[in-house]
């Protein structure tokens, strides 16, 4: 037991150190917002946590992504992900986005338009919400 803890451990400290860069988010749209916390893993796959606001502290939402960048260029980057959003509304999640990098002395800054379907499990319905924000990496990539 003791030796898959000092793997896993190493094998976390060497992905941190070889390509670190966490991330804050903000998300707005017509039903709801969202903030978030981000790390990508490489420059193609980025995970985040996101949290619903306005919502009781009874009905405390969560929606873990994983995201996949399928174009890269200078000034936007697209992806596709999957997630699950967990408690006022739970079901599987699907963002498809793209990253805008607006200004050229602000790298670390970007613009996200984002598009996401959803399988609302609980009410047996599909929802398509859309949002617009912003992320700020803490580190350049």
């Amino acid at each position: 037991m003791k030796r898959i803890i000092f793997v896993t451990i190493s094998m976390l400290l060497v992905s941190l150190s070889t390509y670190p860069q966490f991330s804050s988010s903000f998300y707005h749209s017509v039903s709801s917002s969202k903030v978030g916390i981000g790390y990508f893993f490489n420059d193609r796959i980025f995970s985040e946590v996101r949290l619903y606001g306005g919502l009781s502290i009874d009905n405390f939402t969560a929606e873990p992504i994983v995201t996949f960048n399928f174009c890269q260029k200078e000034v936007y980057n697209a992806y596709v992900g999957t997630g699950m959003v967990i408690n006022y509304l739970t079901g599987p999640v699907f963002p498809l986005g793209v990253y805008i990098k607006p200004f050229e002395s602000l790298r670390k800054f970007r613009i996200c338009i984002e598009a996401e379907p959803m399988y609302d499990i609980d009410n047996e319905v599909f929802l398509f919400n859309c949002s617009a924000g912003f992320v700020y990496s803490f580190q350049e990539k």
